[in-house]
């Protein structure tokens, strides 16, 4: 029996689209997505950056839209505090609270809107006029 030595290898064209589950399986594309190559950042990581990675995971992040005047007062008070910003709003939001618990009408503000998920805007009251002049001190000095 001889071997034919001009045998040409079949040819097999790549697959175009894969199936998510093979693709997650081989960890294709090598991306943050891939199973194996969170594991092998895991294992990169020393003992710190993996108990930092675990509190970050634990975080409760929240994303508010405010408008750019009480997110540059917010940022003022909470730098002539001395506190994280995130602290500081927390501790304003929970006064807020004690007062809407107090009043629980905040009718007066509201007023209704066009959109298909919320039945009212509120109409944020006008921030006083001494944080209004300290707020534009501030934004002179910030730069």
């Amino acid at each position: 029996m001889t071997v034919q030595k001009d045998r040409q290898p079949i040819p097999i064209d790549p697959i175009e689209e894969m199936d998510p589950a093979v693709e997650t399986a081989l960890g294709k594309p090598p991306g943050r997505g891939s199973i194996y190559e969170r594991m092998r950042r895991a294992k990169e990581m020393t003992p710190a950056q993996r108990r930092k990675a675990q509190r970050d995971k634990e975080r409760n992040r929240v994303m508010l839209d405010l408008p750019p005047d009480l997110d540059d007062l917010l940022e003022m008070l909470s730098q002539e505090e001395r506190v994280s910003k995130s602290q500081f709003a927390s501790y304003l939001l929970l006064l807020g609270l004690s007062a809407f618990e107090k009043n629980n009408n905040f009718n007066w503000l509201k007023t209704p809107t066009r959109s298909m998920r919320f039945e009212f805007n509120v109409n944020l009251p006008a921030i006083p006029d001494v944080y209004l002049t300290r707020l534009n001190e501030f934004r002179k000095n910030k730069g």
